[in-house]
Parts: structure tokens; sequence; C-alpha cells
């Protein structure tokens, strides 16, 4: 297993209604957020349409902090 990444939902991509679910292939950028790295970016994505320079993941349950709807990534390695 890989490290994890935070993000919060506007950090997904795409038009209309953006939504994850546990499991859903991912890919994502890190950037450096105020309290460590973060994911960017963040969009689903088949298995197989992988781009080559973002990183590679699985979605995780959310949580709330806040108020705000908090989502984790799971990285993997490679």
């Amino acid at each position: 297993m890989g490290p994890m990444y935070s993000y919060t939902y506007s950090a997904i991509t795409g038009d209309g209604y953006r939504t994850l679910q546990e499991g859903d292939p991912v890919e994502f950028d890190i950037v450096q957020g105020p309290k460590g790295p973060q994911a960017a970016e963040v969009k689903k994505a088949p298995d197989s349409e992988f781009g080559s320079n973002r990183r590679r993941g699985r979605e995780l349950p959310p949580f709330f902090l806040g108020g705000k709807k908090i989502g984790w990534l799971r990285g993997q390695r490679g």
C-alpha cells in the first residue's frame, strides 16, 4: 500500500455533479497544502487510462470535519 492523501471535494475535476465512490480508480496530482502534501486535480479514471505523469490511487471512505466533506485517496506504489 502507498501513502494516503487528503483532498476536498472542490479538488475533483469534471463537469456536473462531482463524486467518487469507495474503491474508484483515480488519478491526481500532489500539491503542498497548509498541513502537508494533498491531492489536487482529482479525477475518476478507468485503470487502463491512467496517464503516465499523474499519481494513481483508489478512493477511500470520506469523513466530515467542521461541516466540510473531506476525501482520502490511497496512492499506489510504482
